[in-house]
């Protein structure tokens, strides 16, 4: 007699109140940031901030639920590299609070001269630096959280000496383990959807690992700051 398969759904849903999405924290040539230099008490051009001096500017991530705010800090912050213009590193993904995974948020790009210290101050915003910087905002910009798992459904038909199981979302990785404990060691049958496996002697047990989906650059949307130069908020 066959032993009836057991088919079990084990993916992650990452939809809930306290999950935090993931969004690329850096940008490329295409958006470089600029900033107009004050020498010798004239200002000129907007130009890309200087090369081989990292760490001399910083970033913060404001997000709101409207275009039109309040914009609140994240939290995440990123330093300039020593590339002109640019900031991250590349690979920097951070988790941001309160932006779920596959969620749309509206967001801006704050930046700052080192001069002001390395702590965002939301009294920025306003005019007010206090001291002697170079302070600015990108425009309003809309995207998605990457890190989104949707948890997949399974399902199972019998064809001949056969099992099919598929699953949706169509995206991963179907693996099978003969228990169902903490710690058991599950095997990859591997990527095909649907699978068709042999129906053996021994009951095993089915679980789909989602695919992860991370968002790409953030910055698509929106350009990022040009900093004006302000000496105690005037």
């Amino acid at each position: 007699m066959k032993k009836v398969v057991a088919v079990f759904c084990l993916g992650v849903s990452l939809t809930g109140a306290l999950a935090q999405g993931l969004v690329h924290f850096a940008n490329d040539p295409t958006t470089l940031v600029t900033y107009q230099a004050w020498t010798n008490g004239v200002i000129g051009p907007f130009v890309p901030i200087p090369a081989n001096n990292p760490g001399a500017f910083y970033f913060g991530l404001l997000t709101a639920a409207s275009p039109a705010g309040p914009f609140t800090f994240t939290g995440i912050y990123a330093t300039n590299s020593a590339d002109a213009g640019l900031f991250g590193p590349a690979s920097y993904t951070p988790t941001v609070p309160g932006w779920a995974p596959g969620a749309s948020m509206f967001y801006e790009v704050a930046g700052w001269s080192a001069s002001l210290g390395p702590t965002f101050n939301p009294v920025w915003l306003t005019g007010n630096l206090g001291n002697f910087g170079y302070f600015g905002v990108s425009p309003v910009g809309l995207s998605v959280a990457g890190g989104h798992t949707p948890q997949a459904r399974l399902s199972a038909s019998v064809s001949g000496d056969s099992i099919v199981i598929s699953w949706a979302p169509s995206a991963g990785t179907l693996q099978s383990s003969p228990l169902l404990r903490v710690g058991e060691v599950w095997s990859t049958v591997g990527t095909a959807n649907p699978a068709r496996i042999t129906i053996s002697g021994d009951a095993k047990f089915f679980r789909v690992l989602p695919a992860v989906y991370v968002t790409p650059n953030l910055f698509g949307p929106a350009s990022l700051p040009g900093f004006g130069l302000w000496t105690n908020g005037v």
